[in-house]
C-alpha cells in the first residue's frame, strides 16, 4: 500500500476567467483601450519577472492554435499564486492593424473585403456579414479559450478581452451578437465594457 508521503498533493482548481466585451461607437477608443490594457499587463509581467516573482505566464505572443495563431500576455500576479495570463480576441474584421497581442483574430477566418465583393455589400453590411460568418465558428473559439483557461502550466486565464467593431448594432439586434454573447456567457462570467468618447457626448451634433 502507498504511504501517506507518496500521495500527490491536491491540486487547486483553476478559477474561471472573466470575459470582457469591449463595446462602443466607432472612434470611441475601444482598440486604444485594448492596447493600453495589453501594455499594462506586459509591463506588470516584466516588473514581476525582474523582482523574481514571475510565475511563467505567457508572453506577448505564443505558439499556434488550430483555428488561428495563439498569443497572450501575463497579468499582474497575486503574491500567493502564479500569474494568470490575459487573453485578447479581435472581432473587428475591417481594422487595418491590431496594436495588441490578439490570440484570436477574425481576419484570419473571414476576409472582410471578399465578403463585400461576394455579397455586393457596403462597408457596414460587410462587417455585419463577416460577424455572422464568424459566429458560425464561434464554437471553435470557445474550444481554444477553454483549453487556455484550463492549462495548469500557465495557471489558466485571468481575463479574456474582446475588441468589437464600431457597428454597435451587432450587439443590439444582430443574430451574430446574440450568439456570441449568449454562448460566451454560458462558459465564462461575462461583462460588457461600454466605452464612451466623453468630449464628443457634450456636442449634440457628434453624439
Amino acid at each position: 500500500a502507498d504511504g501517506e508521503g507518496s500521495r500527490a498533493p491536491p491540486t487547486t482548481p483553476l478559477s474561471r476567467p472573466t470575459a470582457c466585451l469591449v463595446v462602443g461607437m466607432a472612434g470611441s477608443g475601444k482598440t486604444t483601450l485594448m492596447q493600453r490594457i495589453n501594455h499594462y499587463c506586459v509591463e506588470q509581467e516584466t516588473t514581476n519577472a525582474a523582482a523574481g516573482t514571475s510565475g511563467g505566464g505567457g508572453g506577448a505572443s505564443g505558439g499556434g492554435d488550430s483555428l488561428v495563431a495563439d498569443g497572450s500576455s501575463g497579468a499582474a500576479p497575486s503574491p500567493s499564486r502564479k500569474p494568470q495570463p490575459t487573453y485578447y480576441v479581435n472581432m473587428d474584421p475591417a481594422v487595418r492593424t491590431v496594436p495588441f497581442a490578439a490570440g484570436i483574430d477574425i481576419r484570419d477566418t473571414v476576409d472582410y473585403k471578399e465578403v463585400m465583393k461576394q455579397y455586393n455589400l457596403g462597408p457596414n453590411g460587410g462587417i455585419m456579414t463577416a460577424l455572422n460568418l464568424f459566429a458560425t465558428r464561434f464554437d471553435q473559439v470557445l474550444e481554444i479559450l477553454e483549453r487556455r483557461a484550463n492549462d495548469p502550466a500557465t495557471g489558466g486565464l485571468g481575463h479574456i478581452f474582446f475588441d468589437t467593431p464600431g457597428q454597435i448594432e451587432v450587439f443590439t439586434w444582430s443574430a451574430s451578437g446574440m450568439i456570441i454573447t449568449e454562448t460566451l456567457a454560458l462558459r465564462f462570467p461575462t461583462v460588457l465594457l461600454y466605452v464612451v468618447d466623453t468630449p464628443r457626448t457634450t456636442n449634440p451634433t457628434t453624439f
